[in-house]
């Protein structure tokens, strides 16, 4: 898997808000994305994830640009929480978390030995019950 980010850049309003940005990332590659509030972070996530368009450049998700992933394939491959996620439904951390595995159309078991198998890989087996 790869992940390749070519010349982006968000525009609000006209005015640039992102960067232009350049990378490449690998499976297995870890990113810390910090700055300061307003310096593009949020705006740059939903741009990998594909749920708002750069005003220049593209990403590239294994070849394949991002904009031109259907939404299901797209709900497969990324998944976005944003910092206020307002909901209808008082669901828990567990739930919440579950909710990536819908387009992937495993049964209930299924999603829940992925669930268990994730948490504990990471050391989180405590953190959801």
């Amino acid at each position: 898997m790869s992940l390749r980010i070519d010349d982006i850049v968000a525009k609000h309003r006209g005015v640039r808000v992102l960067g232009p940005i350049c990378m490449d990332l690998e499976q297995g590659t870890w990113l810390s994305i910090v700055g300061a509030n307003g310096a593009g972070k949020s705006t740059l996530l939903r741009i990998l994830a594909g749920a708002e368009a750069a005003s220049d450049g593209t990403c590239h998700f294994q070849g394949q640009p991002v904009s031109e992933l259907r939404n299901a394939e797209r709900a497969k491959r990324f998944a976005y929480l944003a910092q206020a996620a307002p909901t209808q439904f008082p669901f828990t951390v567990r739930e919440y978390v579950l909710l990536g595995a819908l387009p992937h159309e495993w049964s209930s078991e299924t999603r829940c030995s992925a669930f268990c198998d994730v948490t504990k890989s990471m050391s989180l087996e405590g953190l959801f019950e």
